[in-house]
């Protein structure tokens, strides 16, 4: 038989366990995953819509590299597009052209966002507006024997950018560089979903080689911003 004060103990650090709130993975930067390739066909009609909406010059490298479907600037059924018009869609340090997302309804323009980054990943609703937050990853080199991955989280609501947090480093390797503590550093971001969210950042790090396996270091919690 269990005694009166073992049981008490046990029903109240259950309940402190059962209440403690869920986490929902955003993005694991130890996991590469590309993004689902538009077709070209979509790819050309979107490009001639948007340089006309936009008032943009014709370009041989344009690219429409995401298509994304949720509710990004209110409480309606939108279709985000990641578009390059000109310039080198690479990891350059020096380049000009960081993409537009371009919002539409219904098949028609509504608006568009610029210098969003490389990719884009399409998030639940993080802070209960009803709306879907977003994923901007932005990448940079290799330089210099280092490639990096930086993130935000971002909400679009109303139409204006927000950024609930942001991630320097979300993926750091420098083992192209030679160097004697050459690594790869990866973290994973959760999220308490809430009015104003909590985020957990997980640290992982691994040495140089496919097959290293990435071990966990530390995590960290960091309150959304307002």
């Amino acid at each position: 038989m269990i005694p009166k004060r073992l049981l008490a103990c046990l029903l109240v650090c259950a309940g402190a366990a059962s209440a403690a709130p869920a986490l929902v993975t955003l993005h694991d930067f130890r996991v590469f995953t590309p993004p689902v390739e538009v077709g070209a066909a979509t790819q050309a009609k979107l490009l001639r819509i948007v340089r006309a909406r936009l008032n943009l010059p014709v370009c041989e490298r344009g690219e429409v590299r995401q298509e994304l479907t949720g509710r990004f600037t209110r409480n309606t059924p939108q279709t985000a597009y990641l578009v390059y018009n000109c310039g080198a869609v690479a990891a350059d340090m020096m380049r000009k052209e960081f993409g537009r997302l371009v919002i539409f309804e219904k098949g028609q323009y509504v608006t568009h966002f610029t210098r969003i980054g490389d990719t884009v990943r399409l998030l639940p609703d993080l802070n209960g507006d009803g709306l879907h937050e977003l994923l901007f990853i932005t990448a940079i080199g290799p330089h210099m024997g280092e490639f990096l991955e930086d993130a935000s989280v971002i909400s679009l609501a109303g139409g204006r950018v927000r950024s609930l947090l942001d991630v320097d480093d979300a993926l750091n390797d420098t083992c192209s560089s030679g160097g004697l503590d050459a690594r790869q550093v990866a973290w994973r971001l959760r999220a308490e979903v809430g009015k104003r969210p909590v985020f957990t950042l997980d640290r992982y790090e691994a040495a140089c080689g496919d097959e290293a396996p990435f071990r966990y270091q530390f995590s960290r919690r960091v309150l959304a911003n307002q």
